[in-house]
């Protein structure tokens, strides 16, 4: 798995992956948005999607694969996700 978010006044995070962090520490600055993939075999035989919540717009349509979902530059912070996966037919 590999992931990457957009951080209130700095922008996109680079793609992560191995659990390591993104984001910020001691800055309070929110999250707005993110994208998730799968990778390697993973990503063949599956697929992976998520919804997240924003203040004040409510629940996001679900994105997959690497999609962003959130928004960018709005100072609307993400307020809680939801992510799945399902094998791919």
């Amino acid at each position: 798995v590999r992931y990457m978010a957009h951080v209130q006044n700095t922008g996109d995070t680079p793609w992560e992956n191995d659990g390591k962090f993104i984001g910020t520490k001691g800055e309070s600055l929110r999250l707005e948005g993110f994208a998730i993939q799968l990778t390697g075999k993973a990503s063949v035989d599956y697929n992976i999607f998520y919804a997240c919540h924003l203040q004040n717009l409510g629940d996001t349509q679900i994105r997959s694969n690497g999609d962003f979902c959130g928004t960018m530059g709005e100072s609307r912070r993400l307020e809680g996700l939801h992510v799945g996966i399902e094998e791919k037919n």
